[in-house]
């Protein structure tokens, strides 16, 4: 996502393409992945809610300002306000990222801003996420953790944020979480064949990944060195599909973060008593 020749204009042919894929990128995979996830309505001005303290006023529209004008400040705001409490990753994740993800979107649309500003401004807010889910303060976790789990998208996938997000949740929940986007089937089964993993998340965005779906879930149980692994799926492609969890022969799914652990803990919790 992006464009080679920064220091030229792009004509009207080159810019309608990267209209088109940015666009694409924001409508299709961005927003639809935060919205599953997290389901939420985008909130008015002012954050109020739980997970974040009266103390932080950042709004989304001007998050989203400062974002596509290159204003460090913006992030780092956001920063401090992590670090010290006022927002938590999931407060952050609801009540900033998505709406200003979807003001991004809407912006472009509407051409209030050039193909330069918003490609950054998402690069930006996709950075913030990831480096936070990375390098964020450690959850309150149990002495040990209540499972493994490998979460990936769909093989040919390009895009991390949601899945970033879906990761955070989890380890602030305790698990132990490797996350690894946009890998190929015989990158996943290499993993799985060299490590143990309680449970595989596998997330999809189209259609058109309903019939590989079940091929690619074949192949990580074959090649998982615990022969009991469980694969979970949810993406998108959830929505469109609520009963994807039998159609590609998966044991569980879950339509938003919050629900994906739960969900995850009941699985592992009946796969203990019945053993």
């Amino acid at each position: 996502m992006g464009y080679e020749g920064w220091d030229q204009e792009p004509d009207a042919a080159d810019r309608e393409t990267f209209q088109n894929r940015l666009k694409a990128t924001i409508e299709a995979e961005l927003i639809p992945r935060l919205m599953l996830m997290m389901r939420v309505v985008p909130p008015s001005r002012g954050l109020r809610a739980p997970g974040v303290s009266e103390t932080f006023s950042l709004d989304p529209e001007t998050f989203a300002r400062r974002l596509l004008s290159d204003e460090d400040s913006a992030c780092a705001e956001v920063e401090r306000a992590l670090r010290d409490g006022s927002i938590d990753f999931l407060g952050f994740c609801e009540r900033l990222v998505v709406p200003t993800a979807r003001l991004l979107g809407a912006m472009w649309v509407e051409d209030s801003c050039d193909f330069t500003q918003v490609t950054l401004a998402v690069w930006r807010l996709q950075r913030l996420v990831a480096d936070h889910e990375q390098s964020g303060d450690a959850p309150a976790a149990p002495a040990l953790a209540p499972g493994r789990i490998l979460l990936s998208s769909m093989p040919g996938a390009q895009h991390s944020l949601g899945l970033s997000v879906l990761a955070g949740t989890f380890r602030r929940a305790g698990w132990d979480v490797r996350a690894e986007p946009c890998l190929g089937v015989d990158a996943l089964t290499r993993l799985l064949a060299a490590d143990a993993f309680h449970l595989v998340g596998l997330s999809a965005s189209l259609q058109a990944d309903l019939e590989p779906m079940r091929s690619v879930i074949i192949a990580l149980r074959q090649s998982s060195r615990n022969p009991t692994v469980g694969v979970m799926v949810g993406g998108p492609l959830l929505l469109q599909v609520p009963d994807l969890s039998s159609r590609v022969g998966a044991d569980l799914s879950a339509p938003d973060a919050a629900s994906a652990v739960t969900a995850a803990q009941a699985y592992l919790a009946a796969r203990h008593r019945q053993s």
